[in-house]
C-alpha cells in the first residue's frame, strides 16, 4: 500500500508543479479604463501566464452634453490561453460621434472558448439610434431619435469551425440571413445568394459537397450553369463516408476542393469588430471558420 501511495505521488507531482503556482493580481491603466487579470509567472520563461479571472472596465463621460459612455469584458484564462464564456458589453447614451450626433445603443457579445479554441455558443445583439442637438426657440434642445438600427448573430463552434443553424443579420441590411452547416463545419442546404446584377441558385449535400450551381440574371435566364452528373456525386459521397480508399479515388479522376464559404456568407465580421477587443489581449489559439464547403470534379487530362 505505501509503494502504491509513492507510486501515485511521483506522478501526480509534475501536474501540482504546474498548476499550484500562486496567482497573483495584476491592475492596470489601459485605454482610459482599467484592466484587472489574474497570472503566475512560468519558472522556465519567466513569462507571466494569465491564469483566472479577467475583466477590463471603461467609463467615460462627455462634459458638454452629460452622455455616457460604458464597456466590459470579462472572462478567464487557462493556462495563457481564454477559456469558458467571455462576455463583452458596450452601452452608449447619447455619447458624441465624430460628426455632431449623439448614439444611444448596446452591444452585447458572447463567445465561449476551450482553452483557447472558440468552442460553444457566440452570440451577438447590437442596437442604436442617434439624434442630434437642435435650436428650438433660441434654445439648444434634444432632437428626435431617428432610426433604430439592429445587428445580431448567433451560431455555434465546434472546435473553431460554425455548425448547426446561424442566423445573422447587418446593421445596413433590411432582414436577416440563416444557414446551416454539418458538425464538421460545410455548408448544408439550398440557397439562392445574390451576386451583382444576378442570383446564384445553389445546393450542398448533407457532406457539404456542391451539387447544383446556376446562374441567373435579373429577368431569371440563366447565364452560367455547372453540371455535376449522379456518377459525381455518388463516388465523392462514398470516398467522404469512407468507402473508397484514397488510392480508389485517385483512380476515379476526381478532383475536390474544400472552399470558405466567404464568397457567400459574411457573418464572420460581425464578431470582428475591433472595439470587442483588446489589441494587447492574446488568448487565441486558431483562426475560427465560418463556413465551408467542398466543390467536386472531374479532372480534365490534357494531351
Amino acid at each position: 500500500m505505501k509503494k502504491q501511495l509513492i507510486l501515485v505521488s511521483i506522478i501526480l507531482f509534475p501536474f501540482f508543479a504546474n498548476y499550484s503556482q500562486t496567482l497573483k493580481t495584476m491592475t492596470s491603466d489601459y485605454d482610459d479604463g482599467k484592466m484587472t487579470y489574474q497570472y503566475y509567472e512560468d519558472s522556465k520563461t519567466s513569462e507571466f501566464i494569465k491564469q483566472g479571472i479577467f475583466r477590463f472596465q471603461k467609463s467615460l463621460k462627455d462634459e458638454n452634453g452629460g452622455g455616457t459612455y460604458k464597456k466590459t469584458i470579462t472572462g478567464t484564462f487557462k493556462n495563457g490561453f481564454k477559456d469558458g464564456v467571455w462576455i463583452f458589453s458596450l452601452i452608449k447614451i447619447d455619447f458624441p460621434n465624430d460628426d455632431g450626433s449623439y448614439t444611444t445603443g448596446t452591444t452585447y457579445l458572447t463567445q465561449t472558448f476551450k482553452e483557447g479554441v472558440a468552442n460553444g455558443l457566440w452570440k451577438l445583439n447590437s442596437s442604436f439610434k442617434m439624434r442630434s442637438k437642435i435650436y428650438v426657440a433660441g434654445r439648444l434642445s434634444w432632437g428626435v431619435f431617428g432610426k433604430t438600427y439592429t445587428e445580431f448573430a448567433s451560431t455555434y463552434f465546434v472546435n473553431s469551425y460554425a455548425t448547426g443553424i446561424t442566423t445573422y443579420k447587418y446593421y445596413n441590411s433590411l432582414s436577416s440571413k440563416t444557414v446551416s452547416f454539418n458538425k464538421n463545419g460545410f455548408l448544408i442546404g439550398n440557397y439562392i445568394f445574390p451576386s451583382g446584377i444576378a442570383n446564384i441558385e445553389i445546393t450542398f449535400n448533407d457532406y457539404g459537397v456542391v451539387t447544383k450551381n446556376v446562374v441567373r440574371d435579373s429577368s431569371g435566364n440563366v447565364t452560367y450553369k455547372t453540371d455535376f452528373d449522379n456518377e459525381l456525386i455518388m463516388t465523392t459521397g462514398k470516398y467522404l463516408k469512407g468507402e473508397l480508399t484514397n488510392e480508389q479515388f485517385k483512380q476515379s479522376q476526381i478532383k475536390m476542393d474544400t472552399i470558405k464559404a466567404n464568397n457567400f456568407i459574411d457573418f464572420g465580421n460581425l464578431f470582428e469588430h475591433d472595439y470587442y477587443f483588446l489589441p494587447d489581449l492574446k488568448g487565441d489559439k486558431t483562426v475560427n471558420t465560418y463556413g465551408r464547403y467542398i466543390y467536386a470534379e472531374k479532372i480534365k487530362l490534357t494531351e
